[in-house]
């Protein structure tokens, strides 16, 4: 094992909204019933430039942006806030569960940004026990490298919580991915299915932005508008997969 935890399988629900983006495998450190499950992460490229060992070949890791070291640190936050995790920086690749890495487009494979879910196979060093995050850099706007561009709620920022949520067990609402189902009513990356359930209002997982673009909405721009953490079906998922994390906000809220 690379670091704390394995991958375990993850039961059908019987709701196919749920089952729709859950990938069907999940962390598991062996925690008692209660206890978070813990899982490492790794910021490959912190210390200089990087190469992160696939089987089928290697990437490298740039030395990331304070801005996007700040956006991995607030998506694992956003996780853990809502789902029973704790998430714990390591050293280096040979330790971790998660390695998050800041790349080119070459290496991001022409995409925003991808991850390999619990149980896939990442690297044969560590079989099943390391799970990949790729963020691809050249997707940016050009003045993404700004903080604004990146801060919770930016939609630069949504590939972080979004290719995290796979790392953790999510998958899309509209393939079937790991063995999901396909949520109701979606027919491919751009429906948002039955009631407009399938966009990024309800989860991150989905490929629609959702009302935050639409013409009755109060507007969206690129450092606002737009997923701040997991929604409705993702907290959903996670606490299903992880539980609830029933110490955030415990006490009192009070609003003036």
């Amino acid at each position: 094992m690379a670091g704390t935890a394995s991958a375990v399988k993850t039961p059908d629900t019987g709701n196919r909204w749920l089952d729709s983006i859950m990938w069907g495998r999940q962390w598991t450190s062996g925690a008692a019933e209660g206890d978070a499950t813990e899982v490492t992460y790794y910021i490959a490229g912190t210390n200089g430039e990087e190469t992160i060992t696939l089987d089928d070949g290697s990437i490298t890791a740039f030395v990331p942006y304070a801005a996007e070291t700040q956006a991995m640190l607030s998506a694992m936050d956003a996780m853990s806030s809502v789902a029973n995790i704790a998430f714990t920086g390591t050293t280096s690749q040979a330790t971790t569960d998660l390695i998050w890495g800041s790349v080119d487009n070459k290496d991001g494979q022409d995409s925003l940004g991808w991850a390999t879910p619990p149980g896939t196979a990442y690297s044969s060093t560590y079989q099943d026990h390391q799970s990949g995050i790729a963020i691809n850099r050249e997707k940016y706007d050009p003045d993404s490298t700004d903080a604004n561009f990146l801060v919770a709620g930016g939609y630069d920022y949504i590939t972080f919580i979004h290719e995290l949520g796979h790392a953790l067990g999510l998958a899309h609402p509209h393939d079937k991915g790991g063995g999901s189902l396909i949520a109701p009513g979606v027919k491919g990356d751009g429906s948002s299915g039955n009631h407009g359930l399938s966009q990024g209002i309800y989860t991150m997982m989905s490929y629609v932005d959702g009302w935050q673009t639409g013409p009755v909405a109060p507007g969206a721009d690129k450092t606002y508008g737009y997923e701040k953490g997991p929604m409705a079906f993702d907290i959903a998922a996670l606490q299903i997969m992880y539980g609830a994390n029933m110490s955030y906000h415990a006490d009192d809220d009070s609003y003036a």
